[in-house]
């Protein structure tokens, strides 16, 4: 994702979790669906990662 506004960012994030958590439940634990799990498991990494990278999620945690 390279969008600049970390407002923008955020809600295009939140909304592909929805999206991953939605299918994910359509999939259900069926053995024939493996590797799509594999992969939204991936992407979900890589959604976080961007979270923590790129809009500073988990580095104000000792600041209350």
């Amino acid at each position: 994702m390279w969008e600049s506004d970390a407002g923008k960012l955020l809600a295009l994030i939140h909304a592909a979790e929805g999206e991953l958590f939605e299918r994910w439940q359509e999939l259900g634990d069926s053995p024939a669906h493996t590797r799509e799990r594999a992969a939204m498991r991936i992407a979900a990494e890589d959604l976080l990662a961007t979270k923590i990278h790129r809009l500073g999620w988990g580095t104000h945690v000792n600041e209350w």
